[in-house]
């Protein structure tokens, strides 16, 4: 391309971008001019709902007339109101004339909002006619009626484990409803025989002291803070499950089919899910530690009774006393010395630092005061254990292999002295 062709060529570039320019100028001006000729129109609002704002302090509910809607009559610009509809217009209840509960002829407005495009003509009705009652709360206690509940003969369903969510419902809203109402109450019905608990959903009916149903769902000028109720009621399987004892830190060796005892309660009549319940052929009373277990002192023990949880204590037996049987218990203090390291890892050597250790025995008299220091054993387990070079303290057990019915009663340790080799 020449050079002089190359400049007729940006020439008609420029003169095709500077028409194009006008062309938008003029379209502008020709919208700008169409706008400010449009003309004034009137339109008609039909069926715009009227805000009803009580301020609190009046303590003040509207119970009717406010549903009433009305026909607004607005003028403006065609291209400004033109599609406005009852959504686009606020008509609001001029309450300065309520002065407390009654029926009042109250005026309607429409208040002005920034940049406002119109001019209000006209409401019609340009007043209502409303009723006003004094402001009420109460609070209730949800109760359940359950009708038509069919379960196996075997099944319970304990009526004070029903849950309900809320519990309580609290309505506020006009004195002439609220005061009628005596009771709050959801309804469950039953075709069918149940085997497990039921989970449901149900309205919150009220009741007059009557038992004249009050209709709270919709009526004017009432506000509950619940209209529905989650509700579970239990359907459990009733059982007898005998009580049994758990022993912690029995000794090596111990016979501890010798340690007769008898329980105040043998067995517990008890209710769960049948998913549950199923799983248990005995329930734990409760533990017995040996070192905490001194028969020479006391033998008897009282266990609160804890079950598991989702189960019902069906006997309301809170406690059970425990009693040992065994004749001839006595108790003595012994100085052992014979310690057992077991388990030490490699690379360390333990001593331990006192000649002998003080402790307790328990057991049948003819044992205890038989038995000599060199019949236990005393013994340092470290498996597990991250040793460090050093002194430390460090528990032990104590048991006797070959002397049957004894044990040593108490919390022991001795210090140990840890070296690398």
């Amino acid at each position: 391309m020449t050079m002089k062709e190359k400049k007729e060529q940006d020439i008609k570039v420029h003169s095709k971008t500077i028409r194009v320019i006008i062309s938008i100028l003029i379209a502008f001006c020709v919208w700008l001019a169409a706008m400010l000729a449009a003309p004034e129109i009137n339109k008609v609002i039909r069926g715009v709902p009227i805000e009803v704002d009580i301020p609190t302090s009046m303590a003040l509910e509207v119970i009717d007339g406010n549903q009433t809607t009305v026909a607004v009559f607005l003028d403006g610009k065609q291209y400004e109101i033109g599609n406005y509809t009852n959504k686009d217009i606020v008509v609001q209840a001029d309450l300065s004339v309520v002065k407390g509960a009654g029926i009042y002829d109250v005026p309607l407005i429409v208040p002005e909002s920034p940049n406002q495009k119109y001019t209000v003509s006209s409401i019609n009705p340009s007043s209502v006619t409303m009723t006003f009652d004094n402001q009420m709360t109460n609070e209730f206690e949800i109760e359940i009626d359950i009708s038509g509940l069919k379960i196996p003969k075997d099944y319970t369903s304990p009526h004070d484990e029903v849950v309900l969510e809320p519990s309580t419902v609290r309505v506020v809203g006009a004195q002439g409803v609220v005061s009628r109402i005596a009771k709050a109450v959801v309804e469950v019905s039953f075709d069918e025989e149940v085997r497990t608990t039921q989970k449901l959903k149900q309205e919150i009916v009220f009741y007059d002291a009557n038992g004249r149903k009050v209709e709270v769902a919709g009526a004017p000028g009432v506000h509950p803070d619940a209209t529905t109720c989650n509700i579970t009621i239990p359907v459990k399987k009733m059982m007898r499950l005998p009580l049994t004892l758990s022993f912690l830190n029995t000794p090596n060796a111990f016979p501890l089919e010798q340690l007769s005892y008898t329980l105040s309660q043998e067995t517990l009549w008890v209710a769960a899910e049948e998913s549950e319940i199923k799983n248990y052929s005995e329930l734990i009373l409760g533990f017995v530690d040996f070192k905490q277990l001194n028969l020479a002192e006391s033998s008897k023990m009282i266990f609160d009774v804890t079950l598991p949880e989702g189960f019902t204590n069906l006997d309301k037996v809170d406690s059970v006393e425990v009693v040992f049987k065994n004749p001839n218990i006595a108790s003595a203090p012994i100085s052992l010395k014979n310690f057992k390291l077991i388990n030490v890892p490699s690379g360390f050597d333990v001593t331990v630092n006192p000649s002998a250790l003080r402790a307790e025995i328990v057991g049948s008299r003819s044992i205890v005061n038989g038995i000599g220091p060199g019949d236990f054993v005393v013994e340092l387990d470290f498996a597990g254990v991250d040793l460090s070079p050093g002194k430390h303290e460090f528990p032990v057990s104590i048991y006797a292999p070959t002397k049957g019915f004894v044990w040593a009663v108490g919390d022991y340790s001795v210090m140990i002295t840890v070296k690398t080799n």
